[in-house]
Protein backbone atom coordinates (compact mmCIF):
# COMPACT_ATOMS: atom_id res chain seq x y z
CA UNK A 1 0.00 0.00 0.00
CA UNK A 2 1.68 3.28 -0.91
CA UNK A 3 0.86 6.32 0.78
CA UNK A 4 -1.87 5.41 3.06
CA UNK A 5 -4.01 4.03 -0.02
CA UNK A 6 -5.95 0.76 -0.50
CA UNK A 7 -4.25 -0.76 -3.15
CA UNK A 8 -7.77 -1.99 -4.65
CA UNK A 9 -7.30 1.63 -7.01
CA UNK A 10 -10.34 0.77 -9.40
CA UNK A 11 -12.39 -0.34 -6.66
CA UNK A 12 -11.74 2.87 -4.37
CA UNK A 13 -12.75 5.03 -7.77
CA UNK A 14 -15.87 3.83 -8.28
CA UNK A 15 -16.36 3.85 -4.76
CA UNK A 16 -15.36 7.68 -4.42
CA UNK A 17 -17.70 8.01 -7.43
CA UNK A 18 -20.91 6.40 -5.88
CA UNK A 19 -19.93 8.79 -2.53
CA UNK A 20 -19.81 12.12 -4.99
CA UNK A 21 -22.65 10.94 -7.02
CA UNK A 22 -24.57 10.88 -3.61
CA UNK A 23 -23.51 14.01 -1.82
CA UNK A 24 -23.99 15.70 -5.41
CA UNK A 25 -27.58 14.49 -5.84
CA UNK A 26 -28.58 15.48 -2.05
CA UNK A 27 -26.77 19.38 -2.15
CA UNK A 28 -26.15 20.09 -5.63
CA UNK A 29 -25.17 23.36 -4.76
CA UNK A 30 -21.60 21.51 -3.88
CA UNK A 31 -21.13 19.77 -7.08
CA UNK A 32 -18.07 21.87 -8.22
CA UNK A 33 -16.35 21.51 -4.50
CA UNK A 34 -17.15 17.46 -4.37
CA UNK A 35 -15.14 17.02 -7.72
CA UNK A 36 -12.72 19.20 -6.37
CA UNK A 37 -12.38 16.88 -2.85
CA UNK A 38 -12.27 14.02 -5.24
CA UNK A 39 -9.63 15.15 -7.14
CA UNK A 40 -7.64 16.14 -4.02
CA UNK A 41 -8.48 12.63 -2.70
CA UNK A 42 -7.32 10.51 -6.08
CA UNK A 43 -3.98 12.43 -6.58
CA UNK A 44 -2.58 14.67 -3.23
CA UNK A 45 -1.96 12.89 0.19
CA UNK A 46 -4.37 13.55 3.23
CA UNK A 47 -2.68 12.98 6.39
CA UNK A 48 -3.20 12.51 9.69
CA UNK A 49 -1.20 14.99 11.85
CA UNK A 50 -2.29 13.28 15.07
CA UNK A 51 -5.69 12.96 17.01
CA UNK A 52 -8.66 14.59 14.98
CA UNK A 53 -6.57 16.95 12.90
CA UNK A 54 -5.17 16.18 9.34
CA UNK A 55 -3.53 17.71 6.68
CA UNK A 56 -4.77 18.49 3.33
CA UNK A 57 -3.33 19.45 0.17
CA UNK A 58 -3.79 22.30 -2.63
CA UNK A 59 -4.76 21.78 -5.82
CA UNK A 60 -1.69 22.44 -6.81
CA UNK A 61 0.23 20.34 -4.40
CA UNK A 62 2.15 23.52 -2.95
CA UNK A 63 0.45 23.95 0.19
CA UNK A 64 -1.26 22.22 2.96
CA UNK A 65 -4.30 23.41 5.02
CA UNK A 66 -4.86 21.68 8.65
CA UNK A 67 -8.78 20.69 8.89
CA UNK A 68 -9.00 20.22 12.62
CA UNK A 69 -12.25 19.26 14.58
CA UNK A 70 -14.27 19.89 11.59
CA UNK A 71 -12.43 23.26 10.89
CA UNK A 72 -10.12 24.50 7.87
CA UNK A 73 -7.54 27.36 7.96
CA UNK A 74 -7.96 27.77 4.30
CA UNK A 75 -8.68 31.63 3.21
CA UNK A 76 -12.48 29.99 1.88
CA UNK A 77 -13.49 28.40 5.31
CA UNK A 78 -12.18 31.50 7.19
CA UNK A 79 -14.23 33.80 4.72
CA UNK A 80 -17.98 31.69 5.12
CA UNK A 81 -17.74 30.77 8.52
CA UNK A 82 -17.92 27.85 10.91
CA UNK A 83 -19.49 24.82 9.00
CA UNK A 84 -18.53 26.08 5.68
CA UNK A 85 -18.54 22.95 2.78
CA UNK A 86 -14.74 24.07 2.04
CA UNK A 87 -12.74 21.60 -0.60
CA UNK A 88 -10.37 20.73 2.13
CA UNK A 89 -12.97 19.74 4.54
CA UNK A 90 -15.41 17.71 1.74
CA UNK A 91 -11.58 15.79 0.94
CA UNK A 92 -11.17 14.60 4.27
CA UNK A 93 -14.46 13.78 4.26
CA UNK A 94 -14.64 11.85 1.52
CA UNK A 95 -11.42 10.21 2.37
CA UNK A 96 -12.41 8.84 5.72
CA UNK A 97 -15.60 7.44 3.59
CA UNK A 98 -13.28 5.77 1.71
CA UNK A 99 -11.24 4.61 4.49
CA UNK A 100 -14.42 3.31 6.15
CA UNK A 101 -15.19 1.46 2.93
CA UNK A 102 -12.08 0.02 2.71
CA UNK A 103 -11.76 -1.54 6.19
CA UNK A 104 -14.63 -3.25 5.50
CA UNK A 105 -13.15 -4.97 2.31
CA UNK A 106 -16.03 -5.52 0.06
CA UNK A 107 -17.39 -4.11 -3.55
CA UNK A 108 -18.73 -0.70 -3.66
CA UNK A 109 -22.46 -0.52 -4.11
CA UNK A 110 -25.23 1.67 -4.82
CA UNK A 111 -26.75 0.66 -1.87
CA UNK A 112 -23.98 1.89 0.85
CA UNK A 113 -24.30 5.21 -0.90
CA UNK A 114 -27.84 6.07 -0.44
CA UNK A 115 -26.92 4.45 2.95
CA UNK A 116 -24.82 7.34 3.27
CA UNK A 117 -27.37 9.47 2.19
CA UNK A 118 -29.86 8.04 4.22
CA UNK A 119 -27.67 8.33 7.55
CA UNK A 120 -27.33 12.02 6.96
CA UNK A 121 -23.94 11.59 6.35
CA UNK A 122 -22.97 14.17 3.62
CA UNK A 123 -21.77 17.15 5.11
CA UNK A 124 -24.25 20.86 4.97
CA UNK A 125 -23.30 24.41 4.94
CA UNK A 126 -23.79 24.37 8.71
CA UNK A 127 -23.02 20.76 10.17
CA UNK A 128 -19.48 19.91 11.09
CA UNK A 129 -18.47 16.99 9.60
CA UNK A 130 -15.70 16.07 11.86
CA UNK A 131 -16.73 16.17 15.08
CA UNK A 132 -17.13 19.90 17.10
CA UNK A 133 -17.64 22.76 15.97
CA UNK A 134 -17.01 25.47 17.85
CA UNK A 135 -14.67 28.07 17.52
CA UNK A 136 -11.47 26.57 18.34
CA UNK A 137 -8.69 26.82 16.30
CA UNK A 138 -5.85 25.13 16.10
CA UNK A 139 -2.62 27.56 14.93
CA UNK A 140 -0.67 26.67 12.37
Amino acid sequence: MRGGRNPDVAGNIDELRLLVESAAARRPQLTSRLEKAAFLVLLRPIQKVGGDVWQVPSEDGLRFYRVSRGECDCSDYLRHGAGHPCKHRLALFLHRALEVEGARDSKPTRRRAQQHKADGGWPTATSSMEGSKGNERNAT
